[in-house]
């Protein structure tokens, strides 16, 4: 299953729940989804996955999410994931869909209030 924005939001304010960012470190320190945590996906999925498991533990459900244009990544990743038997799903969408929605972001290039009224 993938998950909407509207869904993303929602979720992201319950306990259990991580956001995941699976883009490279730099681009995370630009711009993230605000409350998101960096794991870059890199070329090994079974790294990503003990990653996150060595981090957050096994009882969390984590939703993933990248840039929208390898939203391949944020399925694969969540699907790496579901494969060492965590709870996660995809935000294939992304970042752009989020920002587009003036959703809350941090980062370098994050907008500012007074960038919009």
């Amino acid at each position: 299953m993938v998950l909407a924005k509207e869904v993303v939001l929602e979720k992201m304010s319950k306990a259990h729940v991580v956001v995941l960012d699976v883009q490279p470190e730099a681009d995370f320190e630009a711009l993230h989804i605000r409350g998101s945590h960096p794991i870059p996906l890199g070329g090994d999925p079974g790294s990503f996955a003990q990653k996150v498991e060595m981090k957050f533990g096994r009882d969390k459900f984590f939703i993933v999410y990248g840039s929208s244009q390898p939203a391949l990544n944020a399925l694969d990743a969540a699907e790496d994931l579901r494969k060492k038997g965590l709870w996660a799903e995809a935000y294939p969408e992304g970042l752009e869909d989020w920002r587009g929605a003036g959703y809350p972001t941090e980062g370098t290039q994050a907008w500012k209030k007074a960038d919009h009224p």
